[in-house]
């Protein structure tokens, strides 16, 4: 019964995959990011991001709002990785947006869904990926395992 079970469950996971696919809806089957993206985004939000929204990610010393959990999910839900990347460039740290390296700004989004439970994989985020395309569902679909 348990292996029907796990056979039910693949099966409905490659209908909805694929049925995604069919629409356009850019999928994260392959992960949203790379896993070393995430672990160097740690060490560049402690640096420049912690300090607002806190080393848990629910909110710091200075104010800044959540950006983990429901917040998150709230304001991020249905939009891309590429619109969350380039919010994070533009306007962080708070009134100084653009002032941090490339690879910071997208270690740092690689770090943000990494906190909130998306899946790690083989493609960095960038441009050339498409990962930047992925659109931000929740929950995660790390959470279905």
């Amino acid at each position: 019964m348990r292996t029907l079970s796990l056979i039910l469950l693949g099966l409905i996971s490659l209908g909805v995959a694929l049925a995604q696919e069919g629409t356009g809806v850019p999928t994260a089957v392959n992960g949203y990011f790379e896993e070393s993206q995430a672990e160097a985004g740690r060490a560049a939000y402690q640096q420049h991001c912690s300090s607002c929204h806190g080393e848990s990610l629910l909110g710091g010393t200075f104010g800044g709002p959540p950006i983990a959990g429901s917040y998150f999910a709230q304001r991020w839900q249905g939009r891309s990785v590429g619109e969350l990347h380039e919010y994070i460039t533009q306007m962080m740290p708070l009134g100084q947006g653009g002032t941090l390296t490339g690879e910071a700004y997208r270690t740092i989004t690689a770090y943000l869904l990494s906190m909130n439970g998306f899946i790690a994989g083989m493609e960095p985020i960038g441009a050339d990926t498409g990962t930047l395309d992925l659109i931000i569902n929740f929950p995660p679909e790390s959470s279905s395992e």
